[in-house]
């Protein structure tokens, strides 16, 4: 049996169950969880207010009714396509910068402990320029140890870094492990990973990253048979202890919203039955 604090993402509600009733009933009451990381795919936190004031009220409100705990936040699917903290335009960065800003209010307003996400990737042309590439990477360095630090004053306990393929393919691991460093050689509450695993080649990249992890992602997967071959090798390994670990669904656009409900169903079943 493994010994882990199982979770699922939001992931599965937005365009099908947007509202908070909606995605909070199911995640009690269909897949009977009690921990979750909230997709701020559902609340941009550029909502106009008095609107996203009052959605961070009632989550916090169905969170006690439904006694479901929000770990995190994260940036969602919607913006995997921008280059956020690494685009070639200074005011796009500083846009990304203030996004991040209100995700952290966010997060401290709904009581998680985490927030962060996917902060972006190169273009080819400054990926191929070291110059360029460094410059970028400083300046991504200098984003986190700003972002961890208003973590730390909004009372969170870390600021999540998810790596996606797209930016391994980009640095090598030594390289963010350096930036890891620097950042938390300074910042008052450390920046960490939040790393998406899907098949066993990831397991070298948690092996190598495993004093880092906040926090895991548990992607789709082809079969429940290789993800909870994935868990037996997670837990061997004993690298991810009071790391969380998040099913992270990701529907296709056409699923039926039962079939996605009964697929999640299945995975967190199984799950469940391996671990304590």
């Amino acid at each position: 049996m493994l010994d882990i604090d199982l979770g699922v993402t939001t992931n599965f509600a937005p365009r099908r169950w947007p509202s908070v009733k909606q995605w909070i009933e199911i995640i009690h009451g269909k897949l009977e969880m009690e921990l979750c990381e909230l997709s701020l795919d559902l609340l941009d936190p550029f909502t106009r207010e008095p609107t996203k004031t009052a959605m961070i009220q009632e989550i916090v409100e169905s969170c006690d009714d439904y006694e479901v705990q929000i770990y995190s936040t994260h940036t969602g699917n919607s913006v995997k396509n921008s280059n956020l903290f690494f685009h070639p335009d200074l005011g796009m960065r500083l846009n990304t910068i203030e996004w991040f800003e209100n995700a952290i209010d966010i997060t401290a307003g709904i009581d998680a402990v985490a927030t962060g996400g996917y902060i972006g990737t190169m273009t080819e042309d400054f990926n191929r320029n070291q110059k360029k590439s460094h410059y970028l990477l400083d300046f991504a360095e200098d984003c986190l140890v700003y972002l961890s630090n208003l973590s730390y004053e909004a009372g969170l306990n870390c600021f999540l870094w998810e790596l996606l393929p797209s930016l391994l393919n980009q640095f090598k691991i030594e390289q963010i492990i350096a930036v890891l460093d620097n950042i938390n050689s300074i910042s008052k509450a450390p920046t960490k990973i939040a790393l998406n695993i899907s098949d066993q080649s990831d397991l070298k990249t948690m092996a190598e990253l495993s004093d880092y992890l906040g926090l895991i992602h548990i992607d789709n997967a082809d079969n429940i048979g290789r993800i909870l071959n994935i868990f037996s090798n997670i837990d061997s390994k004993n690298q991810v202890k009071h790391v969380p670990i998040m099913v992270n669904y990701l529907p296709n656009k056409k699923t039926d919203s039962e079939e996605i409900l009964r697929d999640l169903k299945n995975i967190i079943a199984q799950l469940k039955s391996n671990i304590k």
